[in-house]
């Protein structure tokens, strides 16, 4: 096995962005997108590079009572371990804690390292993206899918490019070798796009479907509890009825 292998550049479909800093000035409405790794990349690299028979990962707790993640390779007959500390996460708590203490175990490794590398993206956001509420800007939960976007990555990610599918045509959202992309609109926003974000929330967040937030909703909304059951039913019908107001509003 080849262990430089594990410090490899991860590819943009490795990649994900969160969206984080929203900001408001007289250039407009902005965000930075930081990258991150799923915990499933950390494993599809272990399995890929040492083989599933040839890593572990352990979980203890310090005398601090924080959380330490380790992943252990078998190098020469013994095994090698490294760890790291994690950290909740706003959903899940305590799953999101073990999550972060296996990814930065496998940034120990060396499994994308190379994202503290990347450069600062900074986004103009177009007005369906955020909303204003009590003197606060935030973001659209409705419009804004950065992971949906076709991200071209350069070596070492010097050169990192973004680009969004409006109206049929792939829009620059961020280049490192150009100016930041100017916000689009609303009208620029036709019913075509308002079917590429139902698809692509609904996509994003049927895991809302299991949350307690959803069965709260159900309840104040009159619904016979039973209709959950079948798959994507109450977000279905909350996407279709935002659906229905983004077409009203075009």
């Amino acid at each position: 096995m080849e262990l430089k292998k594990l410090k490899n550049e991860l590819g943009a479909k490795s990649i994900d962005f969160k969206p984080t800093n929203v900001n408001k000035n007289a250039q407009g409405v902005s965000c930075q997108l930081l990258a991150y790794k799923d915990a499933r990349v950390d494993m599809d690299v272990l399995d890929e590079v040492v083989e599933p028979q040839n890593w572990q990962n352990e979980y203890r707790r310090d005398s601090a009572g924080i959380l330490q993640g380790g992943i252990g390779i078998y190098v020469n007959d013994r095994w090698i371990w490294k760890w790291s500390n994690g950290t909740p996460s706003d959903y899940e708590k305590e799953k999101g804690e073990y999550s972060d203490a296996f990814k930065r175990a496998g940034f120990m490794w060396g499994i994308g390292r190379m994202l503290y590398e990347f450069p600062k993206i900074v986004i103009i956001l177009n007005d369906n993206e955020y909303y204003e509420k009590d003197g606060k800007v935030k973001l659209s939960q409705y419009g804004f899918f950065p992971n949906s976007w076709r991200w071209t990555l350069g070596k070492e990610y010097v050169e990192v490019k973004a680009e969004q599918l409006i109206n049929g045509n792939w829009v620059v959202r961020f280049d490192t070798t150009k100016k930041e992309a100017k916000p689009i609109g609303k009208k620029a926003i036709n019913r075509n796009n308002v079917e590429i974000r139902y698809d692509a929330l609904y996509n994003e967040n049927i895991k809302i479907l299991n949350s307690d937030e959803t069965l709260d909703w159900a309840r104040s909304s009159a619904w016979d509890e039973t209709m959950l059951i079948q798959k994507g039913t109450a977000l279905k019908y909350m996407l279709d009825s935002r659906k229905m107001e983004l077409h009203d509003n075009q």
